[in-house]
């Protein structure tokens, strides 16, 4: 007859305790995880005075967006655009714009991510000043 002295035990006798594990899958999950900084957008504020500026008509830039069946849809000056040819047909106008403005009217249904859209092809058609507003029925127009 044989006699066991040991028992084998399922779980090897471990000498970490579980808070050095936790804390170094930590460490591993922080170094490995892809730190993605927002951008945004970085817009200057006017200065609080309470007196809105008035536009003349050689300064504004009267831009629409309008939710569309396909989609959505951008007017500059009452023309339908692609917004990849929006900065091109904004740069044309420019040499006749005194300090441009550019009007957005943005309608109902519209995202967030579209409106950004629009503003960053106008920033890289040269044009720093925005005025943002939601109206259905100039974002139809596009005046």
């Amino acid at each position: 007859m044989k006699i066991r002295l040991g028992t084998a035990s399922a779980f090897p006798n471990l000498s970490t305790s579980i808070t050095d594990i936790s804390f170094l899958l930590t460490i591993f999950f922080v170094i490995a995880a892809v730190f993605i900084a927002d951008t945004g957008i970085f817009l200057s504020l006017p200065a609080g005075d309470g007196a809105p500026r008035l536009l003349a008509p050689e300064e504004a830039l009267p831009i629409g967006i309008r939710a569309a069946d396909s989609g959505w849809e951008v007017r500059l000056q009452g023309e339908a655009v692609p917004v990849g040819e929006l900065a091109a047909a904004v740069r044309a106008l420019l040499p006749a714009k005194r300090n441009p403005v550019a009007v957005i009217a943005v309608g109902r249904g519209v995202s967030y991510q579209e409106v950004l859209d629009v503003v960053a092809e106008v920033k890289a058609a040269g044009v720093d000043t925005f005025s943002l507003t939601v109206d259905a029925a100039s974002a139809e127009a596009g005046r």
